[in-house]
């Protein structure tokens, strides 16, 4: 059944070019720089709280001090990037990971060089933590419900992500005060000051920010409520697929592919009302968006639980008229009979019965079907602004069919006379 344009909007791609394009970038530039001096390069293209650049607010993004440095960012980019880029696309990926990165750049010169000491707003700042950051924004609203799996434990993405959030939040005031925080567990000590806890901060904000004003939010939670219907079929509660379609609705009421499940689940549940209400209204919006395969497919599953069900005239029409463009005859006279003889006092009687007329004739070359049409069609409308036309093509049918006729025996025969 060509239903799959339906699922348009659920925008997942199977390689997330951007990402690995993103982290083999990294780890090349970082291989590079190791064979050289890491220490001129950090200091020369790195992001100086007190003489920012844009060149070093790019820059800066794609260099890191060490290995583990480099392994811990990377890691969280393979994680949640690859998911994103799937669901966003990977132009508006590129644009994220950059945005989200010169946002976590500006938010660290701000909070560095009105906050901290001056010997600090001198440090130069490195790391894809922040253009990393923003892809975690967004994936705590887009994909809200997701579940990781750590070893037999199952975590929710969203606390574990605000917990995050919350951690950087905490640990970037407290370097507003100290240098340092002593982790007594590991008999070690945590440079405050050295890591850019608020540029984190500013690039999830950023990343949440695009997420809200794109919508994306909305967009999950109608994949989620997909995936939960196509769950539900697969358990067998019908009851409980309306409820999610339903739901579903009521994020974008014109989404086809949502009342043509509607319509099968209904169907299923044996209720024909319900069902044509909604495989009729999945039928006008693939139409109108120009999907007049899924439009037919949904209208002919609909005839196979209820042979007699129909679509309203104007529905019929539409799905003729789009039948006859793509050179589908058979069904298309087969759907405009369907609206002369189901609706014949509708608006689009007349016009159906003439078009079919037509296509019997120029199309099909079945003459004598396209006059019985025609004829029909004049002693129905006889005040019909079509009259004259109708006319005229009922006698170009009549002569093809005379032309069809085989000649009469002997009639070419001429008669000798005798003398």
């Amino acid at each position: 059944m060509p239903i799959a344009s339906a699922l348009d909007k659920v925008r997942v791609r199977d390689f997330a070019l951007v990402t690995y394009a993103l982290i083999a970038l990294n780890v090349i530039l970082y291989l590079f720089i190791a064979r050289g001096d890491p220490a001129s390069v950090q200091e020369q293209f790195g992001l100086v709280p007190l003489t920012p650049t844009l060149q070093t607010m790019f820059i800066s993004s794609f260099l890191h001090r060490d290995w583990l440095h480099l392994i811990a960012n990377m890691t969280f980019l393979w994680l949640f990037g690859r998911k994103v880029e799937q669901a966003i696309g990977t132009v508006e990926f590129l644009l994220l990971y950059v945005g989200g990165g010169f946002a976590a750049s500006v938010m660290h010169v701000a909070i560095a060089s009105a906050f901290l000491p001056l010997e600090w707003a001198k440090q130069p700042a490195v790391g894809a933590s922040g253009p990393i950051a923003a892809v975690l924004g967004v994936f705590a609203i887009r994909f809200s419900r997701h579940k990781f799996l750590v070893g037999k434990f199952v975590v929710p993405a969203l606390p574990l992500l605000f917990g995050w959030l919350l951690a950087q939040i905490s640990l970037g005031v407290l370097g507003l005060y100290r240098d340092s925080l002593p982790l007594y567990l590991f008999s070690a000590t945590l440079n405050l000051r050295g890591i850019g806890y608020w540029a984190h901060v500013g690039g999830f904000v950023f990343g949440m920010g695009v997420a809200q004003v794109t919508r994306m939010g909305i967009e999950g939670e109608k994949d989620y409520l997909r995936n939960d219907a196509r769950e539900g079929f697969r358990r067998g509660t019908l009851l409980e697929v309306v409820s999610k379609y339903e739901a579903l609705l009521g994020y974008d009421p014109n989404d086809a592919f949502a009342h043509a499940e509607l319509g099968r689940t209904w169907a299923l549940l044996k209720d024909r009302e319900e069902a044509e209400h909604y495989y009729t209204r999945a039928a006008r919006l693939y139409l109108k968006k120009g999907l007049g395969d899924d439009a037919m497919a949904r209208y002919d599953e609909m005839r196979r639980f209820w042979p007699e069900a129909s679509l309203d005239p104007e529905t019929l029409f539409r799905l003729a008229c789009y039948l006859e463009e793509i050179a589908d005859y058979e069904r298309a006279v087969e759907v405009m009979g369907q609206v002369f003889v189901n609706h014949p006092d509708s608006a689009e009687a007349g016009m159906a019965m003439l078009k079919a007329g037509q296509i019997q004739l120029n199309r099909l070359n079945r003459p004598g079907l396209a006059a019985a049409i025609l004829s029909k069609f004049l002693d129905q409308y006889p005040e019909s602004d079509w009259r004259r036309f109708a006319q005229e093509i009922l006698n170009k049918a009549r002569e093809h069919v005379e032309d069809q006729m085989p000649p009469l025996s002997g009639a070419s025969t001429e008669r000798k006379t005798q003398p």
